[in-house]
């Protein structure tokens, strides 16, 4: 983080406080603070590289949904899902036709109106969101998730109790089923 840090500051000395690649060196170093849990820093920084982006290449541009994206991403881990929402809605806005890349199957099938599903780096499936979202068996293939049960075994003081052997109730922890002895 201090090595990105000074990367910005050196940006800005020599760039100037508007210049694009200022932007970003924001959103790197944002993306460095949201893995680090550092929410708060992460949205600043991301809301600067965001005005940087709207004054030199407009409000329109691809490079502001990406930016609104990212920021939308820091919102939703940090817990916040409502305003993860609105920064993945005004992200769409701006690019209805371009998919958006989300690896958090709850907030893809929650913004988006239809999803493409990667394998290998290819889309190996096209379908409606809700769809996707009542396919509880196939999100759980797409997380690798195992549903299968393995049997519990109880050992020690939680096997169960062998009646038929038992004598007395001092035998068992339980003192309370000696109505269940011979």
């Amino acid at each position: 983080l201090t090595l990105a840090k000074e990367l910005v500051d050196l940006h800005t000395e020599l760039l100037g406080p508007d210049h694009i690649r200022l932007a970003k060196s924001f959103n790197n170093l944002a993306i460095a603070l949201e893995k680090a849990s550092v929410f708060e820093a992460a949205v600043e920084l991301h809301r600067r590289a965001l005005a940087i982006k709207e004054r030199t290449l407009g409000p329109d541009d691809a490079s502001v949904a990406v930016t609104l994206h990212n920021l939308g991403s820091v919102y939703f881990n940090e817990g916040r899902p409502d305003l993860a929402e609105r920064e993945y809605r005004a992200s769409l806005r701006l690019k209805p036709n371009q998919p958006m890349v989300e690896q958090n199957l709850g907030v893809a099938v929650d913004v988006a109106d239809t999803v493409a599903v990667m394998v290998n780096g290819r889309i190996a499936r096209v379908m409606p969101a809700g769809e996707l979202a009542a396919d509880t068996d196939l999100q759980q293939r797409l997380l690798g998730v195992e549903r299968s049960l393995l049997p519990v075994v109880g050992v020690g003081v939680e096997a169960e109790a062998d009646w038929d052997r038992l004598r007395t109730p001092e035998t068992h922890l339980g003192y309370g089923r000696a109505d269940r002895l011979p």
